[in-house]
């Protein structure tokens, strides 16, 4: 994440990121011993998942997939390869991204009122879940 006092900000998934060869499957051990495994050089910074200044004007990270960084403004999984962000979305990135995404203009009391929301989206499967067993 970065962001900077003439208003920009920006995320980058990772930095350092090999080429590899999408014929394997990446989410799984693949022989290390083969050349057809072995880097293919590095991605250039340009070619990673980015986002810069998104329309919306927020960025959120919650240490799971790039894909919602900034809600619907965020990089498109489809331009990526697989193994260059496996990450799945969690509940906090799910929270967050609604959270930021109910304001469109943000002050330092609208995010510090947006920091104390209480509504838990994981909860909201949860506990109805729970409930049905009583």
């Amino acid at each position: 994440m970065y962001a900077d006092a003439e208003g920009n900000i920006a995320y980058w998934h990772g930095n350092r990121i090999p080429v590899r060869d999408t014929k394997f499957d990446w989410t799984q051990p693949v022989n290390g011993t083969i050349p057809a495994t072995e880097w293919k050089g590095l991605h250039a910074i340009t070619d990673i998942v980015q986002s810069i200044n998104p329309v919306n004007g927020w960025l959120q990270n919650c240490n799971s997939t790039p894909y919602t960084v900034a809600g619907k403004n965020s990089p498109k999984r489809e331009n990526f390869p697989v193994y260059m962000a496996p990450d799945e979305e969690n509940f906090r990135g799910i929270n967050a991204v609604r959270v930021l995404d109910e304001e469109k203009q943000y002050t330092i009391d609208k995010v510090i009122k947006a920091g104390y929301d209480n509504r838990l989206t994981a909860f909201e499967l949860l506990i109805p879940a729970l409930v049905s067993f009583i």
